[in-house]
């Protein structure tokens, strides 16, 4: 009996052992905080100075309560045909590995209207470069559609997951470049994981628009956070 305990001992004490050496064979990654944004020290009617805007005057409000968030709306001229309403470039270190992106979103209606993409490789001095969709569109592409629902586009539209009008959720994807794929969590909840759009060795930022459609809504982004690595060469 004693034999017996004793051998039960020394095995679990060695799957112990094996469990910790491949944990520590293969940790999780360590991100850092790249950027951290919640307005509140932007001047009402401006932008973060780094941001660029691309299309319309998207600007920071302090119109939802007591914060202040940034505001993309939608062209006041559309017509039947799509034109671009407000579009805001976010730019970052880099990435050829994971990245996290977290923001909180308020959409004002049940229609089309918000679009969020990657950015890829591109001169931040060229306005015309900036807007190619095959840079535009590099890594996640998402829309927020008619009847709640948030498309993803990887090859082919699909519905992933639904949003709430007229109040305040968490967004958080969590993007793994070299596999070109990403999953979208909507206050904490995973939906099914997508492909990227378009194939880029690296990640530079996040796009923000609001599609030009007559029928489209004002949304209103806060507390974005984008977590990384902040020096690449790094191991």
């Amino acid at each position: 009996m004693k034999r017996y305990c004793g051998a039960m001992l020394l095995s679990a004490v060695m799957l112990l052992c094996l469990v910790g050496c491949l944990v520590a064979k293969d940790p999780l990654p360590s991100l850092d905080l790249l950027l951290a944004e919640d307005f509140e020290q932007v001047p009402v009617g401006e932008v973060p100075t780094s941001w660029l805007i691309i299309d319309g005057t998207p600007v920071v409000t302090d119109e939802l309560a007591s914060t202040r968030s940034l505001r993309l709306e939608p062209n006041p001229e559309a017509g039947a045909n799509i034109t671009q309403g407000d579009r805001i470039y976010v730019l970052f270190t880099p990435q050829d590995e994971v990245v996290e992106i977290e923001f909180d979103l308020y959409l004002t209606s049940e229609v089309r209207g918000l679009v969020v993409s990657g950015l890829g490789e591109f001169d931040g001095e060229n306005q015309l470069e900036t807007r190619k969709a095959s840079i535009e569109n590099a890594g996640p592409y998402l829309i927020y559609t008619n009847d709640k629902g948030i498309q993803k586009y990887d090859g082919s539209f699909k519905t992933i997951g639904y949003y709430t009008a007229n109040q305040w959720m968490e967004m958080k994807l969590k993007i793994d470049v070299a596999a070109e794929s990403y999953t979208l969590f909507i206050d904490g909840v995973p939906c099914e994981p997508a492909g990227f759009r378009t194939s880029h060795e690296v990640l530079t930022g996040i796009a923000f628009s609001v599609s030009g459609t007559a029928n489209a809504h004002t949304v209103y982004i806060d507390n974005l956070k984008v977590w990384g690595k902040e020096d690449l060469d790094e191991e």
